[in-house]
């Protein structure tokens, strides 16, 4: 019985923090903030393949294939600190506040917000090593970004 126990929480954490690459690690955390509200609707959707697509150069089959992984990812991740650690540890600050704008236009795409759209963004920002003042002006930049659409 241990021995299936162990198995299982072994499998469940498979993935171990310096495995998660940084690009599967971002898309998963833009999958957790369209899904926060409970509900990835097509507007969502569209802004993380839009978004995944230009922040990395891939191609429209490349980005696919990372949003299927970043699905399985976060539906198979309980805490976001594996996520947030790889970002944190491979890319820059500047790259890092980019992150976080683009999980905000995420969010503010479906045109609600919810207060637990609102407290996920601020654990986030504060795993990224964000302060709360950029992480407000990502948030404005993510609004005009969507406004002038």
């Amino acid at each position: 019985m241990l021995l299936n126990l162990k198995k299982i929480f072994s499998e469940k954490n498979n993935i171990s923090d310096n495995e998660i690459d940084p690009k599967l690690a971002f898309s998963a955390l833009l999958i957790e903030a369209g899904m926060t509200d409970g509900n990835l609707d097509n507007n969502e959707k569209n802004t993380i393949d839009k978004l995944l697509s230009n922040f990395f150069e891939l191609s429209p089959n490349e980005t696919s294939k990372l949003i299927k992984e970043a699905i399985e990812v976060q539906g198979n991740s309980s805490q976001i600190i594996h996520l947030t650690r790889s970002i944190k540890e491979n890319f820059s600050e500047n790259q890092r506040i980019n992150m976080v704008q683009m999980m905000w236009e995420v969010i503010l795409s479906d045109g609600e917000e919810h207060m637990y759209e609102q407290n996920l963004m601020r654990r986030i920002a504060g795993l990224l090593y964000i302060s709360d003042k950029s992480s407000g002006i990502a948030r404005k930049t993510a609004l005009k970004e969507i406004s002038s659409k």
